[in-house]
Parts: C-alpha cells; sequence; structure tokens
C-alpha cells in the first residue's frame, strides 16, 4: 500500500518516537519485582507456581519479558500477503523474507533517557506481487529498521511502531519484455509481538511504503 505525503508521515512519526524515548528516566522505571519461589520447609524449591499479584511479576513473566532486554537478538522469519498500490499494479500475492535485529542499549544524555525499548535491524525479502500466466511482478526489497516497542499490561502484548528504509529492486519476470529497476525507498511499520516460549515470538507485521 501506498501512504501520501510520506516526508509528513515520516517526520511526525520520528517526532512521536523521539519523544517517548527522550521522557525522563524517572518517568520510564519499571515497578515491578519478582517473586521469589516458595520454597518448603526443608528449603529447596517448590514445584507449584508463582502466582503473580498488583505490582508483582511471576518469574516465567519475567522471563517471557527478556525479549526485550537490551542486547537481545532477533532472527526473524516472515510470510505473508504482498501488494503494491501503483496505478495499473498486479492484484497481489505472496512474499517472504529473513532479518536480524537487536535490542540496543539505552543512552543517557543529561537527564533524558535515548533509545529505550529500541531495536535496530536489517531485513531482506523476496515478494511476488502479482502473476498474470506464467509472467510475475517481484519486488526484491533490503531495508533497515529503526522500531520502538511497546509494553502493555500483559506479557503476552508487545505493539510496536517504527521505520525502515532502503534498496527495492523490482523486475518483470517471463513477461517477454523484462525489465528490472533499483530504487530507494521509505515505509512505516507497525505491528504486534507476543512471545512463545524463552525463546521463540510470534508476531503480525505490516509495512506500509
Amino acid at each position: 500500500m501506498r501512504v501520501k505525503s510520506t516526508e509528513l508521515v515520516f517526520a511526525v512519526l520520528l517526532a512521536a518516537m523521539l519523544a517517548m524515548a527522550t521522557l525522563p528516566a524517572a518517568a520510564q522505571t519499571d515497578s515491578v519485582s519478582v517473586s521469589p519461589p516458595a520454597t518448603t520447609d526443608a528449603g529447596s524449591a517448590s514445584a507449584a507456581p508463582v502466582a503473580a499479584t498488583d505490582g508483582v511479576m511471576s518469574a516465567d513473566d519475567v522471563e517471557l519479558r527478556s525479549h526485550w532486554a537490551a542486547g537481545r537478538q532477533w532472527l526473524s522469519f516472515r510470510g505473508g500477503y504482498a501488494k503494491s498500490a501503483t496505478t495499473d499494479a498486479a492484484n497481489g500475492s505472496v512474499g517472504g523474507g529473513i532479518g536480524y535485529s537487536r535490542m540496543l542499549s539505552k543512552w543517557k544524555l543529561y537527564k533524558w533517557t535515548l533509545f529505550k525499548s529500541f531495536s535496530l535491524g536489517g531485513y531482506a525479502h523476496v515478494e511476488q506481487l502479482g502473476r498474470f500466466g506464467a509472467s510475475a511482478e517481484l519486488e526484491v526489497p533490503v531495508t533497515v529498521e529503526l522500531v520502538r516497542h511497546f509494553r502493555w499490561g500483559s506479557p503476552y502484548v508487545h505493539p510496536y511502531l517504527g521505520l525502515g528504509g532502503g534498496a527495492f529492486y523490482r523486475k518483470l519476470y517471463r513477461s517477454g519484455d523484462d525489465i528490472g529497476v533499483m530504487r530507494s525507498g521509505r515505509y512505516v511499520v507497525l505491528g504486534v509481538n507476543s512471545p512463545v516460549d524463552r525463546t521463540s515470538v510470534l508476531g503480525v507485521d505490516v509495512r506500509l511504503v
């Protein structure tokens, strides 16, 4: 999909992200503590789960949220629907890709905290924008994304919003008059992630070019 007035959209989103990132550190301090494991009379750890109470997070919840800790590295695999909103574009088809990202460490600048809950990553996709018989319209974007991750009350809901940009290679394949062109592009990315276990996260990702 195409977003009109791309420069304005980028400027507004970037300003919003920077405003959230530069909140005073006191306003971003996590007020969550971990409940210690229950123990038996013999002093050994009990197998009973630790119950979460108001303002207290269970050890399991803390482990799930560790995916977003500073320095955590993600290897991402994506697959889904791909479409171009340009005039006379194909009807849309499928695409997939792979990427690597890393949660950034926060920076202290005077009384502000920068890049708290941000990640920086690189991605490469192969997208089939449409087919007509044996012919296909393909696009291969190779991009970099800066993303701000948010934490809701539940450890299973982590929405995010960010900006990306890079090189987009588009090609008509087996059309009888195959052409290919390389262009730069920018986009807005948004979505939500949910941890599956201590090593995996499942999410929905939308990129608006």
